[in-house]
């Protein structure tokens, strides 16, 4: 085995350089000597060989023939922080495929799909990666179509202690999921599409209460589409209720749209302060007429100028009568 590290400073490789179709080995016995061999490089890669520093590993099988590993530095991709005036693409990544959401600039869905790649959670080494490949191409190239970016989820799956809530338990277990964003992050680097990470937390609660019978989604995109949202800057509006249902030290149990979740008293606080836009302040005025009860569309408030109370028939105008004399009223 012999390996050689690249040298930045001479944009490449001192003693094993690439060279089109040409494998070039400095000869240890005599200075200025190389011993030369063929190489078939994918035209894809060359010009990774002509600029970037690589790294090369030589390896003699024992039928005789040669293994050439080369590798080499990508750069990061860019990880957006503004909110996008254009719209987003949410992606929820889970073992056999993802769920992808298209929203418009004002955070309302456009479109939505699942890409799905079955085999990627039970076929072999290589032909798992080339799916995991495929379905980020294919990702990648729908946001090129629209000219949005991406928005992924930002997972850490360092060792140590797990993260406490069930979604993340299973994904740490499952290494698809970062094999999956690894490639699309990849993928979109090399096509500069830009990509936003945000917090996972409550995307797959929220979007089950609010948006999966809503629009007829599945639950992976639903939560794709809480994640385009988030990438956009856009806080959920509690329209569902909570009650408190469950068990003693528990939180409540949030109702939405045919799907119901208990959440702890922490996670709820949690929920409350970062991810839902605070409920408006009631009008506090007393009613026009006593006794006057206020329907679903009623309010305690005084009415817009110019406009009659539906009960009374009273109407508001925009310019008293400032003479009390004209009324028959007192003057102050």
């Amino acid at each position: 085995m012999l390996y050689s590290c690249g040298d930045r400073t001479k944009k490449g490789n001192s003693n094993i350089r690439i060279m089109r179709d040409k494998l070039l080995v400095n000869d240890p016995s005599g200075r200025g000597l190389w011993i030369e061999g063929q190489l078939h490089i994918p035209a894809k890669f060359r010009k990774e060989f002509d600029s970037s520093c690589y790294d090369v590993r030589l390896k003699l099988k024992p039928d005789g023939s040669m293994q050439v590993t080369a590798t080499w530095e990508t750069p990061t991709p860019r990880i957006g922080t503004g909110n996008p005036t254009r719209g987003t693409i949410g992606i929820d990544t889970n073992p056999d495929g993802c769920g992808l959401v298209e929203t418009s600039p004002d955070g309302n869905l456009l479109h939505h799909q699942y890409e799905r790649a079955e085999r990627i959670q039970f076929a072999s080494a290589n032909k798992r990666d080339h799916d995991v490949r495929e379905l980020a191409i294919r990702v990648v190239d729908h946001a090129i179509s629209t000219g949005k970016p991406l928005v992924v989820e930002h997972l850490s799956f360092k060792k140590g202690k797990p993260r406490g809530y069930k979604k993340f338990r299973r994904m740490r277990h499952n290494f698809l999921h970062k094999k999956i964003l690894d490639a699309v992050r990849s993928r979109a680097t090399r096509a500069g599409v830009e990509v936003i990470e945000v917090e996972p937390a409550f995307t797959s609660i929220l979007g089950k209460l609010k948006y999966q019978a809503m629009y007829s989604l599945n639950r992976h995109t639903a939560a794709a589409l809480v994640i385009a949202r988030r990438g956009a800057g856009f806080k959920e509006r509690q329209d569902f209720t909570d009650t408190l249902k469950g068990k003693r030290g528990e939180g409540p149990t949030l109702e939405g749209r045919g799907h119901s979740h208990t959440l702890s008293r922490k996670a709820w606080s949690w929920l409350q302060d970062c991810f839902l836009k605070p409920k408006p302040v009631s009008l506090t005025g007393t009613p026009l007429v006593p006794g006057l009860k206020l329907g679903i569309e009623g309010s305690v408030g005084e009415n817009p100028a110019d406009e009659s109370c539906p009960t009374t028939g009273r109407t508001r105008r925009q310019n008293p009568i400032k003479d009390p004399s004209l009324t028959g009223m007192k003057g102050p």
